[in-house]
């Protein structure tokens, strides 16, 4: 299990590999995710707290945008 997982994919890999990614991070790890267009980023932050993570930071540059998850606690 991972502290940190850095996850530069597009959305539609980051939602369809949810759960895979989700049981190789610790439960205080986060997941960071990058190459997110910002029409997209609301798919990929619903998926992943269906997983039971929540958005801690985020940061949008042009069309991009970032996002760091955690487990909600």
């Amino acid at each position: 299990m991972l502290d940190v997982i850095c996850a530069n994919l597009t959305y539609d890999l980051l939602v369809e590999q949810t759960k895979r990614i989700v049981n190789r991070l610790q439960p205080r790890g986060t997941l960071i995710s990058a190459g997110i267009l910002k029409t997209q980023f609301e798919q990929v932050q619903v998926g992943y707290a269906a997983a039971g993570l929540k958005l801690i930071a985020t940061r949008k540059e042009k069309e991009w945008q970032s996002g760091a998850f955690a487990f909600a606690r």
